[in-house]
């Protein structure tokens, strides 16, 4: 888990630049920190899909 939690934490330095392939439980494992961090900024993700996400609430970009 430590391994796991640092690989996280190296990789959202990339921000949107990163996307996790493989393996399955460590692309969780970003999803889950990212829908944290955006639960920080006063965020909601309701859903996600085909490369789409939709998220409410907070100041969000529209560009």
């Amino acid at each position: 888990m430590g391994r796991e939690r640092q690989a996280v934490g190296d990789l959202l330095r990339f921000g949107p630049d990163a996307e996790v392939i493989a393996p399955e439980h460590l692309r969780e494992r970003m999803a889950e920190a990212l829908v944290a961090t955006a639960g920080r900024y006063g965020l909601t993700v309701l859903g996600a899909g085909e490369g789409r996400v939709a998220i409410t609430g907070g100041c969000v970009p529209t560009a």
